[in-house]
């Protein structure tokens, strides 16, 4: 369930700053969007993602990985904010200066990673994300484990189709992705970093 307000009550504001729970509140275009706190599993996606690509990138200086990072779109208007808050964000080495003193992403991060509960705003996300110049955006549904990556082409969103195994691929982590199912039909979400050729399931 999600909360959007157009002028969000400054008690309410205040009260969940003091709780914490606004660290994952959005803005859409001067919009407040109060967003729950992510599920256990949601979470665990996540983390287990992080810690995987994370390693990878150190490894072979790909470049920086963080989670939960505010990207903000720096050509709003001054009276408008106008941010979204990934899963996950990838910047290449080389684009370090994106990421201003304060911590804010102040452009299109490399690769983005949405991890999708069921009734987010993960796809309303995506039109931001075009704007702002984000090369490739990985979406994990937390249920199902489906992936889907899309790749920006002048200007906008193409889904990547797999290849003949049924691994997407993401250009900017040099990485492959599949849903796969387990024992009893359990699914997982497997990846195959490139540069190492290890694999991993979640």
């Amino acid at each position: 369930m999600k909360v959007v307000f157009l002028q969000a009550p400054q008690d309410i504001i205040e009260r969940r700053k003091k709780l914490g729970l606004d660290r994952w509140d959005e803005v859409w275009d001067g919009v407040l969007h109060m967003v729950p706190p992510p599920s256990f599993w949601h979470q665990k996606i996540r983390d287990d993602l992080y810690f995987i690509l994370r390693g990878y990138c150190e490894r072979y200086a790909l470049g920086i990985i963080v989670n939960e990072a505010g990207v903000k779109d720096i050509n709003s208007p001054a009276t408008e904010e106008n941010y979204r808050i990934p899963d996950i964000s990838f910047i290449s080495k080389g684009r370090e200066e994106i990421i201003s003193q304060d911590g804010w992403i102040n452009s299109g991060p490399d690769v983005v990673i949405e991890v999708r509960s069921p009734d987010d705003e993960t796809y309303e996300k995506m039109p931001f994300y075009e704007r702002i110049g984000v090369r490739e955006i990985i979406i994990v549904d937390r249920d199902t484990k489906k992936v889907e990556i899309y790749r920006l082409v002048k200007d906008k969103f193409v889904a990547v189709s797999p290849n003949t195994e049924g691994w997407l691929y993401c250009e900017g982590l040099k990485a492959y992705f599949k849903t796969s199912q387990i024992e009893e039909g359990k699914p997982v979400l497997k990846s195959h970093l490139a540069l190492d050729k290890s694999e991993h399931q979640i």
